[in-house]
């Protein structure tokens, strides 16, 4: 097919604009070949698709938190120092925690750390706290893969539970700030592309795993595309309505509805190809014209 490869889907849009598919130093090419990478980027983050989930899903394990050092902070202000009543394990750095004072109502986040010495660096605190204070290191924030595009539904504890995933705002708004100690959390949020916060800091070492699609390398030369069969075609339809309006074409606006709602198809599809058929969670499917059994129509 014509949409195999970024070349042809390349060569493919460039003929159906009315160009020359075999020359690609003009302009005109160089703009479809940034429409066809676009495209794929929009295609790849509009739904979980079941041919770009990752296999074997994503895992991570959690931070056990640390609650018998005390803590000198001899400065109040940003970028301050302090100092750890022994170090942590020579193998563990804690410069990803976060430090929450016992008795205070802040935190503040670790950005320095080696392991296996007291010295730390403190993002800000607004006090000084005297030698032998005490405080919890924890966290609760968390980096998966850089591969990640969508969740395919949240996280899965090692027992079984299930996390589920929520905006941002809605997690400060329900879980407390600085937040608490507790597993497994109800619910995460994601921050960035790639980080992800839990609405409560474990208490010890938990093997988590995450489902997901991910976000495949852009397209590029003679090599099969990373991009399920079904959603090629409509990623060069896409493309080339993007190339037809800068041509000021009329034909654009009717190719980009069509690849849009030949997409909407393909979602209600995968929807069908996860679920099935015949699955519980579906629910009864009433016959056309009413349950005869019942004295629907045709009884």
């Amino acid at each position: 097919m014509p949409f195999d490869t970024y070349d042809a889907a390349l060569t493919y849009i460039l003929r159906r604009a009315g160009e020359d598919g075999t020359v690609l130093t003009t302009e005109l090419a160089g703009l479809a070949g940034d429409f066809l990478v676009a495209r794929w980027r929009d295609i790849a983050l509009r739904f979980p698709w079941t041919g770009l989930t990752r296999t074997p899903p994503g895992v991570f394990l959690t931070s056990d938190d640390l609650t018998t050092l005390t803590v000198t902070v001899a400065t109040a202000g940003t970028s301050v120092a302090g100092t750890l009543s022994a170090a942590p394990a020579a193998s563990l750095s804690v410069a990803t925690y976060k430090m929450r004072p016992t008795g205070k109502d802040w935190i503040a986040r670790v950005t320095a750390h080696t392991g296996g010495e007291t010295a730390i660096t403190l993002d800000a605190a607004p006090e000084t706290l005297a030698a032998g204070s005490a405080m919890t290191l924890f966290q609760d924030e968390y980096v998966l893969a850089t591969t990640l595009a969508l969740f395919i539904d949240g996280l899965w504890t090692q027992e079984g539970n299930f996390v589920a995933l929520v905006g941002e705002e809605e997690l400060k708004a329900k879980y407390p700030d600085p937040p608490a100690a507790g597993y497994p959390p109800d619910a995460f949020a994601r921050l960035t592309v790639t980080r992800i916060r839990l609405s409560s800091y474990p208490t010890a070492v938990k093997r988590i795993v995450y489902p997901y699609t991910y976000l495949p390398a852009d397209p590029t030369g003679a090599s099969t595309v990373d991009l399920p069969n079904q959603l090629r075609e409509v990623w060069a339809e896409l493309a080339l309505a993007d190339l037809l309006d800068e041509k000021y074409d009329r034909r654009a606006n009717p190719v980009l509805l069509k690849a849009e709602a030949k997409l909407e198809q393909l979602i209600v599809l995968e929807s069908r190809l996860r679920m099935g058929q015949g699955m519980l969670s579906h629910g009864t499917r009433v016959p056309p014209y009413g349950d005869v059994k019942r004295g629907g129509y045709g009884s």
